[in-house]
């Protein structure tokens, strides 16, 4: 009777959520059915790249259309009369023709790239696309009235909780079950079974019972309160922590004086998370009323300021040196709305907090679009700290370079670097004084610089393994070998591959005549993948991979996996690859 009346509630949840939220629904079911649809195929083939895709496409309608759904339903709920319901009507048309833009943005950003899943400047926009959606459904609804938004915040996160709940226990049970029946009766169930269970609990049925506790704009949460577990948790548990961690912080923060010495890089990461933490702690103190909590919301605004302080002195020092990056200019962005938040805590101690996260909105859309995003400003701040070098050195000239090797060894380190950052981390840099084709290598930098380039990395730790192949378009190729060994001379259908120390020598056969199709130099690519690991860590499978024609075919090279040990002058190597081929290789 128990799990009758579980699965009924669970249904008419599921219901419920259709009907608030459709297209949202519609695009969880399939976002999870194109991924689980993914598996069906191999990692390389197209199929397999297109449905993973369309998956990440349906993700972000799920989290759009949701925010509309919200907005909407706060809109409907205050209709006053039928001049108001007019309006209504033609602001839902006019919302959901304003999404198919968006949507197409996504389509843009994720299907239609021929680099492979959120290459350079799309992952930003895509991934905080979804940030901004995130926040705006936490307030999008409350925007007509919001004077119970903290009690409407923390109704939205007993929901996530909920949700979550039912996700992991269903899941559990599931994969019991079909791990039972393959075991008990030889069902022999595909490997990838229980990743597809994972795709449609953890995305439809998950949306489908985190929306349907999704509190509705139209209810009152005025008189809501915390159960008492919440309030001794966060009273008697968080509290205290917190000002234990603020006092160590400004212990720290007085050695520095004391010492008058600069400080840590490491003070970023420890003051920035903690005060990120605190704002939000101080979100939900706002339904708490007790004398000794009341003392702490007037005053712990004041003491975290001046670690704030500290922070931005520390990473402003490595800005200073080292020029912007994304990552450090997503630390500025951070610190910069936590300093909002609270000096808006300071002056506005009585409200319904709505503006906290709103301000964080702008800050995410700021960074994530537009010419000031983290992506262009990285770059502008790098091609200007490179400009500068140059110019200490008198290397540039009528917007050209003056090849200089008699520079000193640190300047000499810190255009490599910048270089490094530029070429792998930016699509085509707008380095004024540079070719649209400069690639990083030692040859390059002789030619181009006068001296070579400065990384001084151990080649015995380059490695690489192709751990996401399905993010690698394979389209316009008619055939594929797959993981050909370069360690000696072999020979798949007419194509041969010969062993040689320092080369890769690929040949196709057709008839009685043998035409090299590609000849790859091991230096050069070492070279590359040394540029890669150290520039980005995380590589992508296209940067590695090695495209062209010759005797009327079409090839492309991805590498599986690469192995080199030793030094310049004498190394080792393990080579693995695949091959696609089209056009007259019979």
């Amino acid at each position: 009777m128990k799990l009758y009346r579980f699965i009924t509630r669970t249904f008419m949840n599921y219901t419920a959520s259709i009907k608030r939220f459709p297209l949202a629904m519609l695009c969880s079911l399939l976002a999870a059915y194109n991924l689980a649809r993914a598996l069906n195929f191999r990692d390389v083939d197209l199929a397999n790249i297109n449905n993973n895709r369309l998956g990440a496409f349906f993700i972000g309608g799920i989290f759009l259309y949701s925010v509309i759904s919200l907005y909407l339903e706060s809109a409907k709920s205050n209709v006053k009369n039928s001049e108001d319901n007019k309006q209504i009507k033609i602001i839902t048309v006019l919302v959901y023709i304003l999404s198919i833009p968006i949507m197409y943005g996504f389509y843009d950003i994720i299907y239609i790239t021929k680099q492979g899943f959120f290459p350079y400047e799309s992952k930003y926009i895509y991934f905080g696309m979804i940030a901004l959606f995130v926040v705006l459904a936490s307030y999008i609804a409350k925007i007509f009235y919001h004077k119970d938004y903290v009690s409407y915040v923390a109704n939205i996160f007993e929901a996530f909780i909920i949700s979550n709940i039912y996700s992991i226990v269903s899941y559990i049970g599931i994969s019991a079950i079909i791990f039972a029946i393959n075991s008990l009766f030889s069902a022999n169930f595909p490997s990838n079974i229980y990743l597809k269970i994972f795709y449609f609990i953890f995305i439809p049925y998950n949306v489908g019972i985190f929306l349907s506790e999704f509190p509705k704009a139209s209810e009152s949460f005025i008189d809501y309160d915390y159960p008492k577990s919440i309030k001794v948790l966060l009273v008697y548990v968080i509290l205290p922590l917190v000002l234990a961690y603020t006092a160590i912080l400004f212990l720290y923060f007085l050695k520095i004086i004391i010492n008058w010495q600069l400080p840590d890089g490491i003070i970023v990461n420890l003051v920035l998370w903690f005060a990120v933490v605190t704002v939000f702690f101080q979100f939900f103190l706002q339904k708490i009323n007790k004398k000794f909590v009341n003392t702490f919301k007037k005053y712990y605004p004041f003491a975290i300021i001046p670690l704030l302080c500290m922070m931005f002195l520390s990473i402003g020092l490595r800005i200073n040196q080292y020029g912007l990056t994304e990552n450090r200019y997503f630390i500025v962005a951070t610190g910069v709305w936590v300093l909002i938040s609270e000096i808006y805590y300071i002056i506005y101690k009585k409200n319904s907090n709505i503006t906290i996260p709103f301000i964080l909105s702008i800050i995410i859309l700021i960074s994530s679009l537009g010419p000031i995003s983290c992506y262009k400003m990285s770059e502008k701040s790098q091609i200007a700290r490179l400009t500068k070098i140059l110019e200490k050195n008198n290397m540039l000239k009528s917007n050209s370079i003056v090849k200089n090797k008699d520079i000193s060894e640190d300047d000499k380190a810190q255009i490599t670097s910048i270089l490094l950052y530029l070429t792998n981390n930016h699509i085509k840099p707008d380095i004024p004084y540079l070719d649209e084709d400069f690639e990083f290598s030692d040859q390059k930098m002789l030619n181009t610089f006068g001296f070579k380039s400065q990384d001084k990395t151990n080649y015995e730790d380059y490695y690489y393994n192709y751990d996401n192949p399905s993010s690698v378009d394979v389209s316009g190729y008619s055939k594929l070998i797959r993981n050909v060994v370069y360690n000696k001379d072999t020979k798949v259908d007419n194509f041969t591959f010969i062993y040689n120390p320092s080369t890769i020598e690929i040949y196709l056969t057709r008839k009685d005549k043998k035409d090299l199709l590609r000849e790859i130099d091991l230096k050069s690519l070492r070279d590359k993948l040394k540029t890669l690991k150290t520039a980005n860590g995380v590589i992508n499978p296209e940067d590695l991979a090695i495209s062209g024609e010759n005797a009327g075919v079409k090839y492309k090279i991805i590498f599986t996996s690469i192995s080199f040990y030793g030094e310049d002058s004498k190394f080792d190597s393990y080579v693995s690859f695949d091959l696609l081929t089209s056009g007259s290789d019979e």
